[in-house]
């Protein structure tokens, strides 16, 4: 095998390789979005079905406010990054689309000068609305916790404070958040 077989060979062993990476990265990115969107709304559901059985867990409900602001600003983020990446990829399948227009229409001795080239990384728009849309379900998931530890804790209090109300010298619920 001579210098040029072996450039042209080591060209196209990364370009699979690059082809690999990027279908990862796209399999990845679409897992990413698939979890976000189902852990979010699940996390809607389930809280909003539980306070409503809920009757006495009515503490600290800006904290469950917030959670489901948060939770619906990750579904509408995840969303808009999915449909700009959708618009991004169907940009460059346009544009590809034209260059081989453009490529079928050079002379055998031009094509032969042309390089083709691909676009690698992730759109920064794209990129940063999927950061934002972690960060809104990981406080998401902070605010619900908080609100039922809370919740949890109140109703502990509220039972210790009926034991001593009904003779008992003690109890095991000693809360430093909440007032007896």
């Amino acid at each position: 095998m001579n210098g040029d077989e072996r450039i042209r060979q080591n060209r196209q062993e990364l370009i699979a390789l690059l082809d690999t990476i990027l279908a990862k990265t796209a399999d990845q990115a679409h897992e990413i979005d698939k979890a976000l969107l189902t852990l979010s709304s699940g996390s809607l559901v389930i809280s909003m079905t539980l306070v409503g059985r809920s009757p006495g867990a009515n503490l600290c409900l800006g904290l469950l406010f917030g959670s489901w602001a948060c939770f619906a600003v990750c579904l509408i983020l995840v969303v808009v990054a999915m449909t700009l990446a959708h618009l991004a990829t169907h940009k460059s399948a346009k544009e590809t689309a034209d260059n081989l227009e453009r490529f079928s229409q050079m002379s055998p001795e031009e094509a032969a000068l042309q390089r083709v080239t691909r676009p690698v990384g992730t759109d920064k728009t794209v990129g940063t609305l999927n950061i934002l849309a972690v960060g809104m379900f990981i406080i998401g998931v902070a605010l619900l916790g908080w609100f039922a530890a809370a919740n949890v804790l109140s109703q502990e209090h509220a039972r210790c404070i009926d034991r001593l109300a009904a003779g008992h010298e003690t109890c095991k619920a000693n809360s430093v958040f909440l007032p007896r």
